[in-house]
């Protein structure tokens, strides 16, 4: 999927935007809670609910497709997401859009839907950490 330069700005801001307003909810650190002491992860309601507008199917299942499908860049050492989360802690939203775009689109998500997936699983992606993603590709 290529998003041009002000679609990834764009793009960007509404991730850091929706980012912030998890961490500074009660519901966002309810799941980072439960991610730490290792319990069921739960997705963020938001994200959650346009990720199943957009794929038209529950977002813990897409999700766990779309970590098998996005298992080589993001959990697989080596892989372009893996190395920049290990080595920074945290994901460059550009080359998680681009990265996330093409595998969203090989998954079939249709471009009316792609803004509104990609934004959805970053958060969510960044929100609960890789780990707690890859744990679906084991």
């Amino acid at each position: 999927m290529h998003f041009t330069e002000q679609e990834l700005q764009t793009l960007s801001t509404e991730i850091d935007a929706q980012l912030s307003e998890l961490a500074n909810s009660e519901e966002g650190a309810d799941i980072q809670k439960a991610v730490r002491s290792g319990k069921k992860r739960r997705l963020p309601k938001k994200q959650a609910a346009a990720l199943e507008q957009a794929t038209n199917e529950p977002a813990d299942s897409f999700l766990k497709k779309f970590a098998h499908a996005a298992k080589q860049d993001l959990c697989v050492e080596g892989g372009m997401l893996h190395t920049q989360w290990k080595k920074y802690g945290d994901l460059e939203n550009e080359s998680m859009l681009k990265t996330f775009g093409g595998v969203l689109m090989g998954m079939g998500v249709t471009t009316a839907f792609m803004q509104t997936a990609v934004i959805a699983v970053s958060v969510i992606v960044l929100h609960l950490g890789i780990k707690a993603i890859c744990e679906d590709c084991d």
